[in-house]
């Protein structure tokens, strides 16, 4: 009697050839062959994706927004009516950090009205650059929706900017859980995301600075005089008519991107009928001009960790080209929740409260001009109150320099050098003005920034500080601030040494 066949285990991978099972040595050999194959695919196609999405700006691209703009050829002056900062989460990023803010992007976004000859006003929107959430995206440095292309913010009844926030709601979600960390440079006292990039935007001199420095005029717009709701930023039409494609760069990155994109799917597919590879491989090349984000997305099935770097990488590419034209009503966030953020609440609320502060009219020329001026507006309403206001007013700015809150002093340093150089007043108001100015320029230091709004005017504050008669607490301090700020700005090479 002939003995059954032995039968292999269910799970146990079989050898297509003899039929015979894999021994366990060939089976983990597989295994490291198969998990390096997709880590390696995806490399390889995630280069080829950006080399790709490199030659799709400088050659194709070019030539269909060329097309684009071909029909606007009307012109008029827009008016901005709504403006806000769009916050969405980068999904690809959300589960990677954990910082929710990390994670997020922030979008300038705008409402305009235009009215062009013979017909009735228009309005469209567009959203620009889509930033990185962190410390350094002030209010007062966001300045442009895309290259060319200003932005400002609304202003207040004193001419100070009131910035307006709208948050998808998966970013309201994500700031809202336990994991959600600090904003980096938010300062301390809040351990709730949300209430953390609230503080990041409070700045009560940066604000006013940029109401008052900074036109806000609007900028003319191209539109198509058969469909006059068809509008694009006439600076972008005007600065696309004069480049042209870059066709050395087109080539390039189509051969890198095609060389690294096939040796990447093959890789990929190497497990896969052969006609569903080829389809793979080659479908997703006719949406190049959509990838964007998807791309990465769609990278992340494959390898979580690499995505968001492709991702990034992608996102720099046109990170400074990027414009979005829609009807006011679909503009990114445009139905969601509106935040107005004053830049002198939460802990700077009242410090501004003893002052009428209004757009000296007329207006500065530029945001040094606006810090002269506001200093000069406090320091003479200054001078007309009495003793025991000017003390309390004094006393908050030194407390707060000494808790770490400096983003108001730079408005009140003529005041406080008036009064302290004021023989004839209180005693009790110059001992005051002397406490602030030893705290201002005492470490730590809020050091001028060369890339922030009014460097050259904190440096002639500063300066003034410095002809302050002994005791030179004071002006020795000043000098040494001034002259860190100055090399900051025109650092001094050092030499190297010869032999």
């Amino acid at each position: 009697m002939r003995a059954p066949p032995r039968e292999s285990a269910p799970d146990a991978p079989v050898d297509p050839v003899v039929g015979r099972d894999v021994p366990w040595p060939s089976r983990l050999a597989q295994l490291v062959a198969s998990k390096t194959n997709a880590l390696l695919g995806t490399m390889l196609a995630g280069v080829g994706g950006i080399a790709l999405v490199v030659g799709w700006h400088a050659g194709p691209q070019k030539i269909v927004d060329a097309n684009r703009y071909a029909t606007l050829t009307g012109r008029a002056h827009a008016q901005v009516v709504d403006r806000w900062l769009a916050i969405e989460t980068d999904r690809l990023r959300l589960d990677e950090r954990a910082s929710w803010q990390s994670a997020a992007l922030a979008t300038p976004c705008v409402v305009v009205e235009y009215t062009p000859p013979s017909a009735p006003a228009s309005r469209r929107a567009f959203c620009g650059t889509r930033l990185p959430l962190d410390s350094r995206l002030e209010p007062s440095r966001l300045t442009e929706l895309t290259s060319g292309v200003p932005f400002t913010w609304r202003r207040d009844a004193r001419g100070f900017i009131e910035p307006e926030i709208r948050m998808s709601g998966e970013a309201i979600q994500a700031s809202s859980a336990p994991r959600a960390a600090q904003t980096p440079g938010a300062g301390p006292g809040s351990a709730e995301a949300l209430t953390a990039l609230r503080l990041a935007f409070e700045a009560p001199v940066d604000g006013a600075l940029a109401g008052w420095g900074v036109a806000d005029i609007g900028f003319p717009v191209a539109f198509d005089p058969s469909d006059p709701t068809r509008s694009w930023p006439a600076s972008v039409v005007d600065d696309d008519a004069r480049r042209a494609p870059d066709l050395v760069t087109a080539i390039a990155g189509a051969i890198v991107g095609l060389l690294f994109w096939w040796q990447g799917m093959r890789l990929l597919t190497s497990r896969v009928p052969r006609t569903v590879a080829v389809f793979v491989t080659v479908a997703p090349l006719l949406l190049l001009p959509w990838w964007g984000e998807h791309f990465a997305r769609t990278l992340r099935w494959m390898n979580a960790s690499f995505a968001p770097v492709v991702g990034g990488l992608i996102a720099e590419v046109d990170r400074f080209d990027r414009l979005v034209a829609s009807a006011p009503d679909v503009a990114a966030l445009a139905q969601s929740e509106r935040m107005t953020w004053p830049v002198d609440g939460g802990d700077y609320a009242g410090v501004f409260a003893d002052f009428t502060l209004r757009t000296p009219s007329p207006a500065p020329a530029d945001p040094d001009a606006a810090l002269l001026a506001l200093n000069d507006t406090i320091a003479a309403q200054m001078r007309a109150f009495d003793e025991p206001t000017r003390s309390r007013i004094l006393e908050r700015l030194a407390q707060d320099k000494r808790e770490g809150r400096t983003r108001a002093g730079y408005a009140f340093l003529r005041a406080a050098r008036a009064t302290l150089a004021d023989r004839t007043g209180s005693p009790a108001a110059r001992a005051r003005a002397h406490t602030f100015l030893a705290a201002w320029v005492t470490q730590p230091v809020d050091d001028p920034d060369p890339g922030a709004i009014a460097f050259d005017a904190r440096i002639v504050l500063l300066r003034e500080l410095m002809s302050i008669p002994a005791p030179n607490d004071v002006a020795i301090p000043a000098g040494w601030i001034v002259q860190r700020a100055l090399a900051r700005r025109n650092p001094v090479p050092i030499p190297r040494s010869g032999g």
